[in-house]
């Protein structure tokens, strides 16, 4: 799976997002602030975050209630997603609106799995 096949997707699937959009970039906001990386996040799509960060997504881009893509990874309890996104760069240090970085999230979350692999970091 490319980065343009799941842009593609997603329009295909008129995401509220992306609702009314006619073409998608990997690092596009959508209507309600998220990028399609957090959108994947979101969705516990691996193949899909794999594939946005392959085409070049933000992976540190600020989205809706100022949630990052590893904060909606943690919050969806994807631990390969997580791995992903801090082997390729992913801060664990910045908070969202409502006071809590990712790593405030990973110590909060029920799986050990993440709260490892953030505390490693």
């Amino acid at each position: 799976m490319t980065a343009d096949e799941v842009l593609a997707r997603y329009l295909d699937e008129e995401l509220p997002d992306f609702t009314g959009m006619i073409s998608l970039t990997v690092n596009q906001r959508g209507r309600f602030d998220s990028y399609p990386l957090n959108i994947a996040c979101v969705r516990g799509a691996v193949d899909e975050v794999a594939a946005l960060i392959a085409g070049g997504a933000d992976i540190n881009a600020v989205g809706e209630l100022g949630n990052q893509a590893i904060h909606e990874a943690i919050e969806c309890g994807s631990h390969e997603i997580v791995q992903m996104l801090l082997a390729a760069g992913a801060r664990i240090d910045t908070a969202n609106d409502f006071g809590k970085s990712p790593s405030d999230l990973a110590k909060d979350s029920e799986n050990a799995k993440i709260r490892q692999l953030v505390a490693s970091k």
